[in-house]
């Protein structure tokens, strides 16, 4: 499928990235690292704004947007360009009970939750950093979902006893916070070593997750819910995650479990140690939404900008988005 965009912004005619707002069925063309930024300026609730490949200043989202990038990571055979925002996102939105979605993105500065934000969709992103502000009267999480998405850090602690997230076939590199009061769902899972598990995740419930930690005497906490899930450890000491709670048909293992820690692809041997509840092995490949980062839904893929605007002062823009297989 080619769309094609008529714009009077001559300046950018040879800029490579790109943001399209789509509003009422009209599409609006904005270029360059500030293209994200203008286009979330002329957006009002509703709107759909979808980014090329390449790298853009973050933004502050305040209104019930989505936003679809062209992937979270460079992949040459499937014709990905990565869609990187380069600095903060921050989400303070002026009525809390309108939603956001984000998704196919790579956001390598903090994700800032500064407000209420209810029903959030978080979808085939990576972020290096998710955060709040710092206290429980605001950055405050409620039904938000993070699916398949790849997260180095996310710190919950300061969510007060309305918070509530779920992660669906996520994976964790390093370490996620919850507080007491937060009522979190982690299903199909994978967490990485460094997860200090006592006073990490306060209370949750995981379900068919895959649970490690290489600290010493680290455990999950008795807020905790654990049902077919692996734990293991890699490190010197025999830290078994599960040890001060029931953990319901889940297994221990010392040792690696995963294949690489690129895909996070379990070992044959740790997918026979224990079975999801659905059937599937555990950790984020199995479940119904298995880990996968190719968006799966049609992204911009080649767009052709003119040298020159028409006579009467109109910009041509050729774009071929490709569309699910």
């Amino acid at each position: 499928m080619t769309t094609s965009l008529m714009s009077a912004a001559t300046i950018y005619a040879q800029e490579s990235r790109v943001a399209t707002l789509t509003h009422d069925g009209t599409v609006s063309a904005f270029y360059g690292v500030n293209a994200l930024i203008n286009a979330n300026n002329a957006a009002v609730d509703g709107d759909i704004i979808t980014l090329s490949g390449g790298s853009f200043n973050g933004i502050t989202i305040s209104k019930s947007l989505t936003i679809k990038g062209s992937g979270m990571e460079n992949n040459e055979n499937e014709n990905i360009e990565e869609t990187k925002i380069i600095s903060a996102i921050n989400v303070n939105m002026n009525n809390g009970q309108n939603p956001i979605r984000l998704e196919n993105m790579s956001v390598s500065e903090p994700l800032r939750i500064q407000s209420v934000v209810t029903n959030a969709i978080f979808k085939k992103c990576y972020f290096s950093n998710i955060v709040n502000n710092g206290d429980n009267s605001t950055g405050q999480l409620v039904n938000a979902n993070f699916i398949q998405c790849r997260i180095d850090y996310a710190n919950h602690s300061y969510e007060n006893t309305s918070s509530s997230f779920s992660y669906i076939n996520c994976l964790i590199t390093s370490s996620l916070w919850t507080s007491s009061n937060a009522n979190a769902t982690f299903l199909n899972c994978s967490f990485g070593v460094d997860t200090p598990w006592n006073s990490g995740v306060k209370r949750g419930t995981f379900i068919n997750c895959v649970i490690g930690t290489n600290l010493n005497n680290y455990a999950m906490t008795s807020g905790c819910s654990v049902e077919n899930c692996l734990g293991y450890t890699t490190s010197q000491y025999n830290t078994n995650p599960f040890s001060s709670i029931s953990a319901k048909n889940s297994t221990f293992y010392r040792g690696n479990v995963f294949k690489d820690n690129i895909s996070y692809e379990l070992t044959d041997a740790a997918k026979n140690l224990v079975t999801g509840t659905d059937g599937t092995e555990v950790g984020i490949y199995g479940g119904a939404y298995p880990y996968n980062p190719i968006p799966d839904y049609p992204r911009i893929t080649k767009f052709n900008v003119a040298n020159k605007t028409t006579a009467d002062g109109k910009l041509s823009v050729d774009i071929e988005v490709k569309s699910v297989e």
